[in-house]
């Protein structure tokens, strides 16, 4: 067991020298450091990635939106067009019925006074000489 720990020992002086080791001689600080700064470039190389790909796909996302919208749009102008018809045919043929009651009532009323003698105007009579 002594021999194997001491072939290790070696490699690992080898792989530090080499900076490929996971054992390190640097302080905790440097370590942070380190981490820090690979997280910030990581951290901008994921942008630019995002921020290329958005470019590229900026003229098809426009299209898109646009044509969502507009489709949008439509449905709800066709919508409230239908309610405003809807409201209007409501309202004309209420329209239609007052109507058609107050001239079945003009109706009756005409039938009931044929019965009777018109009422002579006393107002511009000729022969009587009457003129107001």
């Amino acid at each position: 067991m002594d021999m194997v720990k001491d072939e290790k020992v070696p490699d690992t002086e080898s792989e530090m020298e080499n900076g490929t080791s996971l054992i390190t001689k640097e302080e905790p600080h440097e370590i942070a450091e380190k981490t820090h700064d690979k997280v910030e470039q990581f951290m901008s190389i994921m942008n630019q990635i995002i921020l290329s790909a958005l470019k590229e796909n900026n003229a098809e996302l426009k299209e898109e939106i646009g044509t969502n919208v507009t489709e949008n749009v439509v449905k709800e102008m066709k919508f409230l067009m239908r309610l405003r018809e809807e409201k209007e045919e409501e309202r004309f043929r209420k329209l239609d019925m007052t109507i058609r009651d107050y001239q079945k009532s003009r109706m009756v009323a005409a039938a009931a006074f044929d019965g009777k003698s018109k009422k002579k105007s006393k107002f511009f009579k000729k022969n009587n000489r009457v003129y107001i």
